[in-house]
């Protein structure tokens, strides 16, 4: 029996694109990236990818907190 009151949630999925350029070394780049991809994780983006061979992990957005208040 199908319950008619239950609503269904419908996922979506989505690409998107983030371009922007940053000038440094590449030490300070990958700090740079990480703090966006840390940023993303923390809003619930997953899957992250960084052109030019750059990538970022996913981070939990404790791990983001902590390293804000570091600063």
């Amino acid at each position: 029996m199908v319950d008619k009151n239950r609503r269904y949630e419908i996922v979506e999925d989505h690409d998107i694109s983030i371009n922007f350029s940053v000038k440094g070394n590449r030490k300070s780049i990958d700090k740079i990236l990480t703090k966006v991809g840390k940023l993303l994780c923390s809003l619930g983006v997953n899957n992250i990818y960084v052109k030019d061979d750059y990538s970022v992990d996913n981070f939990s957005p404790e791990e983001y907190n902590d390293d804000i208040d570091d600063e």
